[in-house]
């Protein structure tokens, strides 16, 4: 029988990686103007509030992938606020 956390590992996993080729872009040209800040706020909410399941059911897979995940919308809402926002108000 296949261990549900195996499942979950490689399903959050996958799901971070999708985010690579964006964080690449973002860093290589410096540009954001194209994404939704209102788009990566609600991500991070839904992610983090699947990290906070993940601690009440105990589950490792959703702990990790979560956390990963976390840390890279934090960095693109970041460098939208940076890029996009200050330059607006020229800060």
């Amino acid at each position: 029988m296949i261990n549900p956390e195996i499942i979950g590992i490689t399903a959050g996993l996958l799901s971070t990686i999708c985010f690579i080729p964006q964080i690449y872009k973002i860093h290589k040209s410096n540009k954001t103007s194209d994404l939704s800040l209102i788009t990566f706020i609600i991500l991070f909410i839904a992610v983090f509030l699947w990290f906070i399941y993940g601690l009440l059911i105990k589950s490792k897979s959703l702990f990790y992938t979560n956390i990963l995940q976390l840390i890279i919308i934090s960095y693109i809402i970041y460098k939208i606020i940076i890029n996009d926002y200050f330059k607006i108000l020229n800060l």
